[in-house]
């Protein structure tokens, strides 16, 4: 999950006015026809814009790979994020937002990871992680339990050997 693309489009005029790309998970020789297919899905998403809301949508490449496109619009220009599948719209939005204030290469790193910007995705990580440690130490648990069973039938039994033994040694001994 890695933010693609972000481009900075005039409404209006349909001029770029910045633009920024994260292509290293494309082979170097496609990433020139990436970065112009990218750059002309934006475009035509910005004049397509019915509303000026936050706006999520997927696009499919040749049947093979899906990808998110988020936009926002705020004074005249759209913002427009291109974004691996599993991209949470939620972490674009605050991304969309905070482009409005410039630096878009600082913010296409930055957001690489969606989890480092989203603290309900971190708690949600550690959440996850915590899941996974208590059932192993559930079943170390029961496992434990198992063998504590089994140590106090056996414990039982012996109690019950040792009584019998006892009656019949006091038994043997009576006679004398």
């Amino acid at each position: 999950m890695a933010i693609i693309s972000l481009v900075v489009i005039n409404v209006h005029t349909k001029k770029i006015k910045a633009k920024a790309f994260s292509l290293g998970q494309f082979s170097f020789f496609t990433r020139g026809k990436v970065r112009e297919t990218l750059t002309f899905i934006s475009q035509e998403l910005a004049e397509k814009l019915e509303t000026y809301e936050f706006q999520e949508y997927t696009h499919e490449f040749n049947d093979e790979k899906v990808y998110k496109l988020f936009s926002l619009v705020h004074n005249d220009y759209a913002y427009i994020a291109c974004a691996d599948d599993g991209y949470p719209g939620i972490v674009a939005l605050k991304l969309l937002q905070e482009a409005r204030h410039g630096n878009i290469e600082r913010l296409i790193d930055e957001y690489k990871d969606p989890a480092s910007k989203h603290t309900l995705l971190q708690i949600q990580n550690e959440v996850e992680e915590t899941k996974g440690a208590l059932s192993k130490t559930l079943m170390a648990v029961l496992e434990r339990n198992d063998k504590l069973e089994d140590l106090v039938a056996k414990s039982e039994h012996l109690c019950y050997e040792t009584k019998l033994l006892f009656k019949s040694a006091k038994k043997k001994n009576k006679c004398c």
